[in-house]
């Protein structure tokens, strides 16, 4: 939320651009992909795997783009959220951070 506040787009958000600290601070990293990769963060967060694992990254990047392939969502709580909130729509037709916030909030909640 803090960097779309400052109207940056990362559009590459993943764990592996997600450096944590002991205190559990977040920085986030390598803004240089960002316009080459779509988001995948809240499927990672479902599987717990990582992306594509053993495809080349051009191969990823042109099966997104000229293909229109999609990881397959997870089922559950989080893989509703993703399908529910159009988080792989194209990027103007996304939810806000803070929608998607909440959202997870709500997620959690159900959980209990």
């Amino acid at each position: 939320m803090c960097i779309h506040r400052m109207k940056v787009v990362h559009r590459d958000l993943k764990g592996a651009n997600c450096l944590v600290n002991k205190q559990w601070t977040v920085k986030i990293c390598d803004f240089g992909l960002s316009r080459e990769i779509l988001g995948v963060i809240m499927w990672e967060l479902c599987t717990l795997n990582k992306p594509w694992e053993g495809v080349p990254p051009e191969r990823v990047v042109y099966a997104i783009a000229n293909e229109g392939s999609r990881l397959e969502i997870p089922e559950g709580p989080l893989g509703r959220l993703i399908s529910g909130t159009d988080c792989w729509a194209e990027p103007e037709e996304r939810p806000s951070c803070e929608d998607i916030l909440s959202r997870l909030l709500d997620c959690e909640y159900s959980l209990c």
